[in-house]
């Protein structure tokens, strides 16, 4: 089986920009490809996860493992692999990575299976990274809403100065931890 890397995509107005892992957003997967196979066409020996994976800290939405047949080449299949998007039904994410198989066999497709259900893991990993990341920054505006109301009132009691305080010391660590997740999620970038 051999393998390139497509540096153009398959068809013009379909595919969005690289990422940084050289992986491409296909808006329109039925205009693009020939035919698509999910994750659960390998067989159950080789699944490496067989399942869909989560997208958010809340577990609403998933995506799969899925691979795309591009037209033939002398005589032999192309096979990408990518993933599903959570939100819409026609749109992936491809990985670029062209794999060539006799059109005999499954070869093809089950490389490009196999790279399609790393594709989703990572993304799904980054998506739940990035979904702690808006929970910490929706926390911290939570409790300065809170800290708002407090401070509002003209006859504060120590009570409310002690429980504005608190508030002042849990919104600062909040903060804290949302800017360490961001430094970690994207070094060398500043966070809002």
């Amino acid at each position: 089986m051999t393998r390139e890397r497509r540096k153009a995509p398959t068809k013009g107005g379909v595919f969005g920009e690289a990422n940084e892992r050289g992986e491409r957003w296909c808006e329109d997967i039925h205009a693009a490809f020939r035919r698509t196979a999910d994750i659960e066409r390998l067989p159950a020996y080789m699944r490496i996860s067989g399942q869909s994976w989560y997208v958010d800290i809340h577990q609403d939405r998933t995506i799969r493992g899925l691979a795309f047949q591009l037209p033939g080449k002398d005589g032999q299949e192309r096979w990408l692999g990518g993933c599903s998007d959570a939100w819409n039904d026609n749109a992936a994410l491809i990985d670029m990575e062209v794999f060539y198989g006799p059109a005999d066999t499954d070869d093809a497709m089950i490389e490009a299976l196999v790279r399609g259900d790393d594709v989703a893991r990572i993304h799904a990993e980054q998506s739940v990274e990035w979904s702690e990341l808006y929970e910490l920054e929706y926390q911290a505006e939570q409790k300065r809403e809170e800290l708002q109301e407090a401070l509002k009132s003209r006859n504060a009691s120590k009570w409310v100065r002690n429980k504005v305080w608190q508030l002042i010391e849990q919104t600062r660590k909040a903060v804290e931890k949302y800017h360490q997740a961001y430094r970690y999620l994207n070094p060398g970038e500043k966070a809002s």
